[in-house]
C-alpha cells in the first residue's frame, strides 16, 4: 500500500523517523500557497526526490499550478531531480512507461 500526503502535511512527524521506515509514502507538493520551498528542500534532504509529487490543488488558489511549477523549478535540485517530482514519480507510482521529458522542459 502506498500513501500520498497532501501540502506537505505533517512532514516533521515523518522527518523523526528513517527514510525507510517510509519508503510507502509519497508527499504531494501542492499548492505553492500552503508549501514553502524551505519545508520542500527539508523534506527532499532527508527522503530524495523520489518521494515527491507535483500537485496543484486545482481550481483551488488563483494559478496554484503554475506558482507550485515555478516554486519546484526554482528550486537548488538536479534537472533529475525536478523531472521525478514533476511527473516521473508518479508515472512509477501508478505503474506508467516514463517518458524521456515531463513538465521541466
Amino acid at each position: 500500500m502506498k500513501f500520498i500526503i497532501g501540502h506537505l502535511y505533517w512532514l516533521e512527524l515523518f522527518l523523526e523517523g528513517s527514510p525507510e521506515a517510509f519508503r510507502n509514502v509519497y508527499f504531494d507538493l501542492s499548492n505553492g500557497y500552503f508549501v514553502s520551498k524551505e519545508r520542500i528542500m527539508l523534506g527532499y534532504s532527508h527522503f530524495g526526490a523520489k518521494h515527491f509529487l507535483l500537485g496543484s490543488d486545482t481550481p483551488y488558489g488563483k494559478k496554484s499550478l503554475e506558482l507550485t511549477l515555478s516554486m519546484i523549478k526554482s528550486l537548488d535540485i538536479a534537472e533529475d531531480d525536478l523531472d521525478k517530482i514533476c511527473g516521473l514519480n508518479l508515472l512509477e507510482l501508478l505503474d506508467k512507461a516514463e517518458p524521456d521529458r515531463v513538465l521541466t522542459e
